[in-house]
């Protein structure tokens, strides 16, 4: 029964992934299109990523040398790794000097270190308030899964007619991409296409 179960949640996910590619591979091609490409934002990639990361950490955690640790535990080090974000703000705001730049450096590793641990402390207690209301299936799994990625958010690039506001179309940027860039690709938007991109 069980094995059903998996069985089934499987078919279900492949065929999703396989939706979302087909709903982002279904542009037509123009100059600003293929200009866009290289920025564009891919759900299907985060979430084959994020999806097999999940349960790779999922696997680690039963194996019988790794031990978890308690609740409580789990749960100090994630307010100490949000500690840790304030931290680091609070030296950022602060004039520049070696030993500052060298903390910042300290802190930031420290939290890519406990991402993992914290992120899997969130999806278990946010799957415990789930299964407490009632959103479990019959045997206990939450589907979809909660799955928690602390990572930059994309931006979205949205598409308007010059004439007036209305939303005609957007795309998903990756983060991180410079004012300098964006701007270019909104003039080329503009220049090939004739709608104001924002």
């Amino acid at each position: 029964m069980l094995f059903k179960i998996a069985k089934r949640l499987f078919v279900f996910s492949v065929i999703a992934f396989v939706l979302i590619g087909l709903v982002q591979c279904s542009d037509g091609s123009s100059r600003s299109k293929t200009a866009i490409a290289p920025y564009k934002y891919s759900l299907l990639r985060w979430e084959l990523g994020n999806f097999s990361d999940k349960w790779v950490r999922k696997f680690q955690d039963i194996l019988p040398w790794n031990s978890v640790a308690s609740r409580e535990v789990r749960i100090d080090r994630a307010q100490e790794f949000f500690d840790l974000i304030v931290e680091m703000n609070e030296l950022e705001r602060r004039p520049e000097s070696a030993e500052s730049v060298k903390r910042i450096s300290e802190l930031r590793q420290r939290r890519i270190d406990m991402q993992p641990e914290v992120e899997e402390t969130i999806e278990s207690e946010i799957s415990s308030v789930l299964a407490d209301e009632g959103f479990s299936s019959r045997i206990g799994v939450i589907f979809p899964p909660v799955d928690t990625v602390f990572t930059k958010s994309p931006s979205a690039l949205i598409l308007s007619p010059r004439e007036r506001i209305d939303h005609i179309g957007s795309t998903l940027l990756k983060p991180g991409i410079s004012g300098d860039t964006r701007g270019k690709l909104e003039d080329l938007i503009f220049q090939e296409d004739g709608v104001s991109a924002l």
